[in-house]
């Protein structure tokens, strides 16, 4: 027979997901949501990735940079408005907590095209920010869905943010098995 030895524990219930989970799983979906409507608006208008030289000034002037919007184009608007919320996002992940203004520049070098990047810097960018959203499905651990993972692989395969299809090959893994191929001991959350 089939059946367990007498005294033997029936398999354990999977746990569910602890609040850092959840609260990593939410920031998570801030950010693939995001990331989908950059991924949008630059398939019909590359030019809205980054800020132009004018819109680049204005952000630094105190005065003025309330009132950027002004030389932006709609599409521009949209971008940089998701991308200040990934920002958010991406920084809520990494401290847990609030951050300061330097955190926040070294984010925004790192993750967002400026108006002087070059086309490899700013493909550079956009591979940062998908491997970024990929170690936050880490962070989600048990909270992380189907639903987020096919958003994911949509990401991940879209021209748009540096991808084709089939491009992720974390795809199909367990969060275990992701750690793993990441080099992450599943314990050491």
């Amino acid at each position: 027979g089939g059946s367990a030895p007498a005294g033997a524990k029936p398999p354990a219930e999977p746990k569910p997901a602890t609040v850092t989970e959840q609260q990593a799983s939410t920031a998570t979906q801030r950010l693939l949501n995001r990331a989908q409507e950059i991924s949008k608006v630059l398939a019909a208008n590359k030019k809205a990735e980054a800020p132009t030289i004018v819109e680049a000034g204005m952000e630094n002037v105190p005065l003025l940079s309330r009132a950027t919007n002004i030389v932006r184009s709609t599409d521009r608007q949209i971008v940089s408005s998701a991308q200040d919320d990934i920002l958010d996002a991406l920084l809520y992940l990494s401290t847990g907590a609030a951050y300061n203004k330097e955190q926040l520049a070294q984010q925004k070098s790192a993750y967002l095209p400026s108006w002087s990047d070059d086309p490899k810097t700013r493909e550079v960018k956009r591979r940062r920010l998908v491997q970024a959203i990929e170690g936050a499905r880490v962070r989600a651990g048990r909270a992380w869905t189907p639903e987020l993972d096919k958003i994911l692989n949509e990401l991940t395969s879209s021209p748009e943010m540096g991808g084709r299809a089939g491009a992720n090959p974390y795809q199909s893994l367990s969060n275990d098995e992701l750690l793993k191929q990441l080099g992450v001991k599943p314990g050491g959350r």
